[in-house]
């Protein structure tokens, strides 16, 4: 039996990826029916990465996940410090509901699958901007998931520990029996401050496969604990 009970999975940037801004902008672009070339992108593209300095928008984006108002308020803030028109903030703001926005990673479900088939729990943690069971269930990955603890329906985002522990309680486990693995040492490594042993994946460099086989590794050598 695994010394793990329990895996606790960020969600974007470690199950799934994340489009950059030149996906986002050409998306926003062509549901208006507005001109795409890599001039326009690459002016757009700039003006926002500028935007993102602002003062009142780096206050707006620490908060952003911890309600969906919140989320719309902080980025159509750092769309209009851009200087882009309304409708065009709308259509960039929209991309963050589309189904292509967030496309998994091709080693997430059997990575998963191996992890629940171990007898070992798993949740996904994540500051997110919307309900995320309906999305995992989408990805074909609800029946190896058992809790979503998501910030947007609890008012506080990573690196709250409360995000962890509210994991833990959920699933019934103690900080020392689980696995909590991320991408983002600064929100997802709190996460060893309450006594979870941690594992932070390299930034995804753009290779197909993420690199989660290092999660099954570590459950199966718990085994032998």
């Amino acid at each position: 039996m695994s010394y793990y009970r329990a895996v606790l999975f960020d969600w974007v940037g470690t199950l799934v990826d994340y489009r950059d801004g030149g996906w986002i902008i050409r998306r926003a672009l062509t549901s208006l029916g507005r001109a795409v070339s890599d001039d326009v992108c690459s002016d757009i593209e700039g003006l926002l990465s500028t935007a993102l300095s602002d003062a009142d928008v780096i206050g707006a984006m620490q908060t952003e996940d911890c309600s969906p108002e919140l989320h719309r308020a902080a980025n159509m803030l750092w769309f209009e410090r851009a200087g882009v028109d309304g409708e065009f903030a709308e259509a960039l703001y929209a991309t963050n509901f589309d189904p292509e926005m967030h496309p998994m990673f091709p080693d997430t479900p059997e990575v998963v699958a191996s992890v629940a088939g171990a007898g070992v729990q798993t949740a996904v943690v994540s500051n997110f901007h919307r309900a995320l069971w309906p999305v995992i269930e989408a990805y074909g990955l609800g029946g190896f998931i058992d809790e979503v603890v998501v910030s947007s329906e609890l008012g506080f985002q990573k690196p709250d520990l409360r995000m962890f522990t509210t994991a833990l309680d959920r699933l019934g486990v103690a900080p020392s029996e689980t696995l909590m693995v991320g991408d983002w040492a600064s929100m997802d490594g709190p996460a060893a401050e309450v006594g979870i042993d941690t594992l932070i994946l390299p930034r995804h460099d753009g290779r197909a496969e993420r690199g989660l086989s290092a999660v099954v590794r570590l459950v199966e050598a718990s085994d032998r604990r």
